[in-house]
């Protein structure tokens, strides 16, 4: 829960293009997306851990894990074939600033299901 808002600023800053030198550029995706990976991996394992924290039956818990994977294969099909017709028409033909729209609304989306996904347990 407390990577929610942290990660989805990062996402933004990962996929924004600032007006920087060459090198400065390279360091600022380095920095960006270094600090992504580790934001997601912080995130990523409580999330995946829910299961146990939802039941305590194995079966049950095999279960949400498959729906979950089909959920991700899913969302993995969606952005091979969408995401590029979705990036040119919100930057109306420039990448990247269709880029940088789309990730604003992906990265507030993303947080506030990830808010939602974690509030309910704060207190459980």
């Amino acid at each position: 829960m407390f990577t929610a808002v942290p990660l989805g600023i990062c996402a933004l800053l990962a996929f924004s293009t600032p007006d920087f030198s060459y090198k400065g550029k390279m360091i600022y995706a380095a920095a960006t997306y270094s600090l992504l990976l580790l934001l997601y991996a912080a995130n990523n394992l409580p999330y995946a851990a829910l299961s146990g924290v939802i039941t305590g039956d194995m079966g049950e818990r095999n279960s949400l894990s498959s729906y979950r994977f089909v959920a991700v294969m899913l969302a993995q099909f969606f952005v091979q074939v969408f995401m590029l017709p979705i990036i040119l028409s919100a930057g109306q033909g420039d990448k990247a600033a269709g880029i940088e729209i789309v990730m604003t609304w992906l990265a507030i989306i993303g947080t506030l299901m990830l808010l939602i996904t974690f509030l309910p347990l704060k207190n459980g």
